[in-house]
């Protein structure tokens, strides 16, 4: 009975494994039929549409890191502003770029107050003028345009010169006390006109980008290029005082040049030296090559030490 079992369990056994064969055959014959996914070609499939590249240019410059170059930008013009407003004198590049100055009405009124004691009776023409308050720290609480000074001899100042009283002040009394004695010793007549080459104007030294706001934005100083004589005989800062050329006669030696002196540059060098007794900066043509043509006249620095080239 137990052989008979055990036939009998194998073949059950046999049975279920045909039937395993059986199955895994079939789904191995399904699985062959069924249509695998082609591969992905590796080029570009003949149904692709080509495209022709373009075809380089032998007359274009191919530009590099190296060989290229930034364009210019032109910059749009900007937009023209009244002649002697604040907007235009503001695009002055020696300006200071700061907030504009306003005086108040104590200040004016205390600067007037200043000016017509200081200037009363002292031989001098003048108008008042209306406060000058920026750009940036330029300015004067109150200016006066100046057409004239001189006590003994008025002297005309031509274009009227607008600076503050102080300074209009020591000009009067380096014209008096100086200016006309020399005229008449070096030319036997007096002084009748001087030329103002710059009065008050908003700017940094020397009209530079960068560096210290000149004397003139404040009023404070008056350039002079030239005094003209009763006879109409003018003498220029720039011709006179150098003297004559002269390869024979050595009297003076300026900048390298050997030069005779002449009445003009005898009366120009004592004018310039007479200044600095009166002015606390005094800058001529041997200064630098900003003033070669005239004489700088200031009261900076409240007059602590005295510049005089």
């Amino acid at each position: 009975m137990t052989h008979s079992l055990n036939r009998h369990g194998l073949s059950i056994v046999a049975g279920c494994v045909s039937l395993a064969m059986l199955w895994c055959g079939t789904t191995l014959v399904a699985a062959q039929n069924y249509p695998l996914p082609k591969p992905k070609p590796s080029v570009i499939s003949k149904a692709t549409p080509q495209y022709p590249l373009p075809k380089p240019n032998p007359r274009r410059r191919i530009q590099t890191e190296e060989t290229e170059k930034p364009r210019l930008r032109v910059p749009a013009p900007k937009p023209r502003k009244p002649k002697g407003s604040r907007a235009a004198e503001a695009d002055d590049p020696g300006q200071p770029d700061v907030p504009a100055r306003a005086w108040s009405t104590v200040e004016i009124a205390a600067a007037r107050t200043e000016c017509r004691a200081l200037l009363k009776g002292i031989g001098i023409t003048y108008t008042e003028a209306d406060p000058i308050g920026g750009p940036g720290e330029c300015g004067i609480a109150a200016p006066i345009k100046v057409t004239a000074i001189g006590k003994r001899r008025s002297v005309s100042v031509s274009p009227a010169a607008t600076i503050n009283c102080k300074l209009a002040a020591a000009a009067v009394r380096w014209m008096d006390t100086k200016i006309q004695a020399l005229a008449t010793k070096e030319f036997s007549e007096p002084v009748v006109q001087i030329q103002n080459a710059a009065s008050y104007a908003c700017r940094r030294r020397n009209n530079q980008k960068t560096g210290k706001l000149s004397e003139h934005a404040l009023g404070n100083a008056l350039d002079v290029a030239s005094f003209t004589l009763a006879s109409g005989k003018v003498v220029t800062v720039l011709k006179g005082w150098r003297g004559q050329k002269d390869d024979t006669l050595v009297e003076e030696v300026v900048s390298k040049v050997i030069t005779r002196a002449t009445p003009e540059s005898r009366f120009l060098r004592q004018a310039h030296a007479a200044a600095c007794e009166v002015f606390s900066t005094i800058l001529g043509p041997e200064a630098d090559q900003y003033h070669v043509n005239h004489f700088h006249l200031d009261l900076g620095r409240g007059g602590r030490y005295l510049v005089c080239r």
